[in-house]
């Protein structure tokens, strides 16, 4: 029941002080607000995607690299806290400087190969969105290994027949072994797989 406490133990919610009357509950009454540890954490998440970015975006192979550098210092400008990174205000027409002090869009940082084919915003927002899937799950295994866990499965994104290296894993891994994810070869286009802690007690 430790680990069972430490994943999704509750935290107790002080009574408002009222004048005798019956209270109703807000709308907002039972929303969970988020411990300063994880609000940490999710920062750190961040800031470790916005560190791996300007190398997953090269690898892309769509972007003028000499660009590359001034989308990613747009993108933590227009940042919000606990939103997933988007480049949905760099949307068409948006502009912003590069390094030389000349302006530009984001569809204007493409390559001419991939003018016509690759919607910008949309290709940036999902090599975010994959970057901050694979970081998360690396969080998820530290924080778990510091709980206790030593078992922990993978979950796959999907219909369990979109990748046929997942169907051949085996169900249960110890979590000091556990396949990166994505997996090696990979043929999903976009890998969303998560890994779950196997918990003593609730999953045998």
């Amino acid at each position: 029941m430790g680990i069972l406490r430490k994943l999704f133990g509750a935290k107790s919610v002080p009574e408002p002080e009222t004048d005798g009357a019956p209270l109703r509950p807000g709308p907002m009454a039972f929303a969970v607000k988020a411990s300063p540890e994880k609000l940490a954490e999710q920062a750190s998440i961040k800031a470790d995607v916005f560190a791996a970015l300007p190398d997953a975006l090269r690898a892309a192979g769509v972007f003028r690299p000499e660009t590359i550098d001034s989308i990613v210092a747009e993108l933590q400008r227009h940042d919000v806290a606990l939103r997933p990174v988007s480049a949905v205000p760099l949307k068409k027409g948006a502009t912003f400087s590069l390094k030389d002090g000349t302006t530009t869009t984001l569809d204007g940082c493409l390559t001419q190969d991939a003018v016509e084919d690759v919607n910008a915003v949309k290709r940036v927002t999902e090599i975010a969105g994959l970057l901050t899937n694979k970081i998360v799950n690396r969080y998820n295994l530290r924080r778990w290994v510091a709980m206790g866990v030593v078992t922990v499965t993978i979950t796959p994104s999907g219909a369990p027949d979109i990748c046929p290296k997942m169907k051949r894993l085996r169900k249960t891994h110890p979590i000091g072994n556990v396949p990166e994810i994505p997996l090696a070869g990979c043929s999903a286009k976009a890998c969303f797989c998560g890994y779950r802690a196997r918990i003593p007690g609730v999953d045998e």
